[in-house]
This record gives structure tokens, C-alpha cells and sequence, in this order.
């Protein structure tokens, strides 16, 4: 499996929504801990627009994403949501750039078929947190997609906030 780079302070990561719509909020909540880590952010130019249940109609999502694939300054794709949307745009996709140069894409949900795809490439990406829980920053989930990225191990689960929260080892599975 061919690894992304990984990232340094300063290097460039971009915020898509391919799939549901999002609040502004969590956008910038995951804005600001992506800066906290030391990264450049860009962030799709309707990341947070509505069209329905979507974040913008096929066409916007569609664009957000190839531009952020064909990014060469981009190291890092962070995926906003899930939900559903992506199967309307993943085979418009042009995946040559990103084939030439590979970056992290990260999501879950939804975007497991982005990920299904780049596995079937032999390209690693991360099955991990999106805005939400960048926007909580000191979650675990967070953390360790941090810890990848910049090519550490990642660490220990921290014991939950609320110990009627089963740890992780412990949490019912699924997306």
C-alpha cells in the first residue's frame, strides 16, 4: 500500500463536503483545530452551501472535491460529513492527478466508498473524524488522525469523560 506523505507545520490541507450538508460551525470549529495543529487551511468553496439534504447541488460537491484531488499544494483532504451523496459524484471523479499525487483523505460513513476506491488503488487513507469531531479537537478520534498524518503512531485511547461511556474497546461498532 503506497502512504501519503506526511504532514509537516504549514502544509496544506482543504475542507470538502461531498455528501450532506454541514453547519458552518462545525466547519469552522474543524478550521480552527486543523490551525491549531499547524496546517493551511482551504476550504471548498460550498462546503457549507445547502441544497436539500446536500452540501450543494451534485455539480458543486463534485467540483469542491475534484479541485481538492488535483490540489498539488494539498496534503490532506478532510472530508466534512457523511450521510449520503458521494455515489452521485464518485464516477465523474478524474482521479489522475491524485493517482500522481497521492494525499490523505479523510471521512467516514458516506465516504467509505472514497476509501473502498483508493484501496482498491493500493493508496492508504483514513477511516476517522470529520468536522465534528476536529471541532472537538481533544477527542481521541482526533488525535490519532493527527498522530498518522504526521506519521507518529497514534496513541492510547484517553479514558471517556463520562464514565458511563463504554471505552472504545468496548463501543458498539458501525459508522
Amino acid at each position: 500500500m503506497l502512504i501519503p506523505p506526511f504532514l509537516r507545520k504549514g502544509s496544506v490541507v482543504r475542507l470538502v463536503s461531498p455528501a450532506g450538508v454541514i453547519d458552518a460551525e462545525l466547519v469552522d470549529g474543524a478550521v480552527k483545530c486543523l490551525n491549531n495543529w499547524g496546517l493551511e487551511v482551504r476550504v471548498g468553496q460550498n462546503v457549507a452551501t445547502r441544497h436539500g439534504r446536500f452540501a450543494g447541488n451534485s455539480e458543486q460537491r463534485l467540483n469542491d472535491l475534484q479541485e481538492a484531488l488535483d490540489d498539488a499544494e494539498c496534503s490532506a483532504i478532510f472530508c466534512t460529513r457523511g450521510g449520503y451523496g458521494t455515489v452521485q459524484i464518485i464516477e465523474k471523479l478524474n482521479w489522475d492527478g491524485f493517482r500522481n499525487q497521492p494525499k490523505w483523505l479523510v471521512g467516514y460513513s458516506d465516504i467509505t466508498m472514497l476509501h473502498a476506491f483508493l484501496w482498491q488503488q493500493g493508496i492508504t487513507s483514513i477511516h476517522g473524524g470529520m468536522a465534528k469531531a476536529l471541532m472537538e479537537w481533544e477527542t481521541i478520534d482526533a488525535d490519532q488522525v493527527n498522530d498518522i498524518m504526521e506519521g507518529r503512531p497514534p496513541r492510547p485511547p484517553k479514558p471517556p469523560a463520562n464514565p458511563q461511556t463504554p471505552p472504545p474497546s468496548q463501543a458498539p461498532a458501525g459508522n
